[in-house]
């Protein structure tokens, strides 16, 4: 929301970002998945977090971030940048 207030303005960030969650899922992280991301082995935790999150709700198929590099061991989730996301709808 940061990046896009800052591109587009607030008023217009705010309904973009309302309308991209009619469209996606937003999970939730608890003790399962942090305790995943600490055992994981990657060197970034808060990413590993994400990436557990993510994984632990079967709808989830794409994982969005501009940091791609951080999620190469991510498996069975698409890590796409937010500029490929929005060509995904």
């Amino acid at each position: 929301f940061y990046f896009l207030s800052k591109e587009v303005g607030r008023s217009r960030a705010i309904t973009l970002a309302a309308d991209l969650l009619d469209q996606t899922s937003m999970v939730g992280q608890d003790e399962a998945v942090f305790r995943s991301a600490l055992a994981s082995g990657w060197t970034d935790v808060e990413d590993a977090t994400q990436y557990f999150a993510a994984k632990a709700d079967p709808r989830i198929t794409h994982l969005c971030t501009s940091n791609g590099k951080h999620f190469k061991a991510a498996i069975g989730i698409k890590v796409v940048s937010p500029a490929a996301l929005l060509k995904l709808f």
